[in-house]
């Protein structure tokens, strides 16, 4: 059996997006989060966010033009409101308003209107309201709703208009749902729609009837993200889920349809969601830019042709009834397309296999076991194509470790704490801050992991600023059944801040072949090894060990001398020794392939063990005292 130490792959089947209907950009000349802007011709305006902290642009929110036919960006003014950071902003009519936001604990309540016919702002009626940060602001119809967001006093859930005709702000019912702070909003006829914002419901606010009703809540709980409405629709770009964790790719760009009251994914960001970035349309095309991702400012700029929308890709790729050679591929084909392409390739190859117009279920043979493959289905309608994100899956045949789905850990915060390196075996791995959870795949290095035998593993924790000690918690499926139990648990260690060393045996009835380890370095309170332990701080690795059977020439043998009888046998045996012996035995009883047929935990000499329902064949009978020595024994069955 060949000694290899594996990654685990927590997610055998995932999506890898080409996003080939976003186009890459000039980068802006700012770097910040939560700027506001909007189209008007072949130009947009946008509200430089986040105030910069140092230099010439200390603490201002400058005015930027961008010119769509150039690719560029020109700074032509500042806003003449104070600096402040969380503002927030909508276009009506070909005017912006803009306003709120706080700055060093002052927060704003003011509302101004941008007019870029002569690139002047004006200051409106501010809201007899608390000052408050990223609220949500939809301004539509002649009117500005205006609610929740963060304030001194913590989030709010009030709801204000404001009519520009008589420039008078009135507070409305509260946004059902509870507190909240930075929703997703948008206005569509007679109705402005608001949800999210750290909180599950989504609702509409009708403008006649000034009533809320709650719509189809699948965004979930997502912040810090942009927004925009066009053509009788509303548009998600970007942001977190309430947790502030990154949302799925494939629910980064998101469409709402009032008239049949569901959410569409469209194809998604290029990159993957970004927290706190912005949003224009010029032309009937969405640019989105800024923001961050993984905690780093990112300047790139992508802009999206909505008429791809009127051919969108196939949707919810999979693959089901996977085997060693074979897999059946699904997917939801467009309805408006006239024609369909499967293309299927292993990963790392560079020529696609194609199908043209298959069923929507595809039976796909002769696949290599162990190995993984990618598929996407290519669309044509109407002279336009698209292609939809790729899908990836791995045939079974790698042994449990991979062909089992394990639990998912829940992913923390380890910019405090985290796994340095772990030592397992002879095997380093220098794996560093992986933000949460660390996927590795290693082949060859350490030593084998025997039945009956102990190996060393060490944890070495980092830390960042002040060091955040957690607890070490260390599980192994021995039984190879996809999942950690209680009795797995083999390292249980609190308060780890300098390393951790410790021997672990491997028990004799542990199965043959490639099973999970999993390190969790978490906070109090987190013993699952599986994602409902909320893993707030700290951070997880999986690896896999390969776990070989030792043979009798490898065991350090008893100085008893044992014998098994009837042998061959039929139904039961016996173990006998030529000297008195008083010892309990672990027994583990084998096939030739290394499988457990049948264990006996308190063995004593001369017991009988009944074993009629094995097959007929040759069998190892291994026993271990509590010292670890023992002896295998060749056994048959008539």
């Amino acid at each position: 059996m060949s000694r290899i130490l594996l990654l685990t792959l927590i997610i055998f089947i995932s999506y890898t997006s080409n996003a080939q209907e976003w186009v890459q950009l000039g980068d802006t000349p700012f770097g910040v989060h939560h700027s506001n802007g909007f189209g008007v011709g072949d130009i947009a305006y946008v509200i430089q966010g986040q105030p910069n902290t140092s230099g010439e642009d200390f603490g201002r929110n400058n005015l930027w033009e961008y010119d769509s036919n150039s690719d560029s960006w020109t700074k032509i003014g500042i806003f003449p409101g104070g600096g402040r950071s969380f503002p927030i902003g909508d276009n009506w009519n070909g005017k912006y308003y803009f306003g709120f936001g706080v700055n060093q604990g002052n927060y704003f309540n003011d509302l101004w209107e941008f007019d870029p016919t002569d690139q002047s702002f004006t200051q409106l009626p501010s809201c007899p309201c608390d000052g408050r940060a990223h609220p949500a602001l939809i301004a539509h119809n002649d009117k500005i709703f205006m609610g929740t967001g963060s304030s001194s006093i913590g989030d709010r859930q009030d709801w204000w208009e404001y009519d520009m005709g008589t420039q008078e702000w009135t507070r409305k019912e509260n946004m059902p749902g509870g507190d909240r702070h930075h929703p997703f909003f948008f206005g569509i006829d007679d109705k402005v729609y608001a949800g999210g914002g750290h909180l599950r419901n989504w609702l509409s606010w009708d403008m006649i009837t000034e009533e809320w009703t709650p719509i189809d809540d699948e965004p979930d709980g997502r912040v810090a993200g942009s927004q925009l409405n066009h053509g009788g629709k509303g548009y998600l770009i970007g942001g977190d889920d309430r947790f502030h964790a990154s949302i799925p790719d494939d629910e980064s760009f998101m469409s709402f349809d009032p008239e049949t009251g569901e959410w569409s994914k469209l194809p998604p960001l290029p990159e993957g969601s970004r927290w706190a970035p912005s949003s224009f349309i010029i032309n009937d095309q969405i640019y989105f830019f800024g923001g961050e991702t993984n905690g780093f400012i990112d300047t790139k700029v992508f802009k999206f042709d909505l008429d791809h929308l009127n051919c969108l890709p196939a949707e919810n790729l999979n693959a089901i009834n996977i085997t060693d050679s074979s897999a059946d591929l699904f997917w939801l084909s467009n309805t408006d397309a006239a024609s369909d392409t499967l293309l299927w390739r292993k990963v790392g190859e560079t020529e696609w296999n194609r199908e043209p117009n298959p069923q929507a279920t595809f039976s796909l043979p002769g696949l290599e076991s162990c190995t993984e493959y990618e598929y996407t289905i290519s669309s044509v309608c109407d002279g336009l194509a698209s292609e939809a994100q790729k899908m990836t899956f791995r045939t079974t045949g790698c042994g449990s470790c991979v062909d089992f789905e394990y639990c998912d850990i829940a992913s923390g915060l380890s910019g405090w704490s985290y796994i340095d390196a772990v030592f397992l075996n002879g095997f380093a791995n220098e794996s560093g801050n992986n933000d949460g959870y660390g996927e590795f795949v290693f082949e060859g290095g350490g030593d084998p992991f025997y039945t009956g035998q102990s190996f060393d593993l060490s944890v070495i924790p980092g830390f960042t600023g002040n060091p955040l000690v957690l607890n070490l918690i260390v599980w192994i499926d021995y039984n190879a059944n996809g999942m950690f139990e209680e009795s797995e648990k083999v390292v249980e260690e609190p308060d780890v801040e300098t390393g951790f060393t410790t021997s672990i045996t491997i028990p004799q009835d542990a199965e043959i072949g490639t099973t999970r380890l999993r390190i969790l370095y978490g906070f109090d309170g987190v013993t699952s090894p599986c994602a409902e332990s909320s893993l707030t701080f700290g951070e997880a690795e999986d690896y896999c060990i390969d776990i070989e059977f030792l043979s009798s020439t490898e065991l350090e043998l008893d100085e008893q001398i044992l014998n098994i009888y009837p042998n061959p046998f039929t139904n039961s045996f016996t173990v006998e020794s030529s000297l008195s012996n008083n010892k309990n035995y672990q027994m583990v009883v084998r096939n030739l392939m290394g499988q457990v047929v049948h264990t006996v935990a308190n063995y004593t000499i001369n017991e009988t063990v009944n074993l009629p329902e094995v097959s007929a064949g040759v069998y190892l009978v291994e026993l271990m005292d509590e010292t670890n020595k023992g002896e295998v024994i060749r056994l048959i069955k008539q």
